[in-house]
């Protein structure tokens, strides 16, 4: 999951931080921060359920699959084209691992029309 172009002014309220109080990077200049960029890389577990159904033509089949999913773990970064994010980005790594591990449970369905290359 990335998201791009994520409003300073959320980063922010939620973590009563002045985006424009960070340094600034070496040779960037000292300009009024736009936006930040979060992405999140989630660790899963889950479970998944699946079966084929054949059809007359055995070159095709229907596969059918199942399941449900649970983030156990996450590491996210925030980061800035201009300013040193290295602080804010702890403090949401830690407050968004948690909020993932207890929050975001992921069911799945899929339903795929399958042609069998060797039949």
């Amino acid at each position: 999951m990335q998201g791009g172009d994520s409003p300073a002014s959320m980063y922010q309220a939620r973590f009563d931080t002045d985006i424009n109080a960070l340094p600034v990077k070496p040779n960037h200049t000292d300009r009024v921060e736009t936006s930040l960029t979060i992405q999140s890389n989630l660790s899963q577990l889950g479970i998944l359920f699946g079966r084929r159904l054949l059809l007359k033509n055995p070159a095709f089949e229907i596969d059918i699959e199942a399941g449900i999913s649970k983030n156990i773990g996450s590491f996210t970064k925030v980061t800035s084209d201009n300013r040193v994010t290295d602080t804010l980005s702890k403090e949401v790594n830690e407050k968004l691992d948690s909020w993932y591990a207890t929050s975001a449970y992921i069911p799945s369905l899929t339903v795929a029309f399958v042609y069998n290359i060797s039949r």
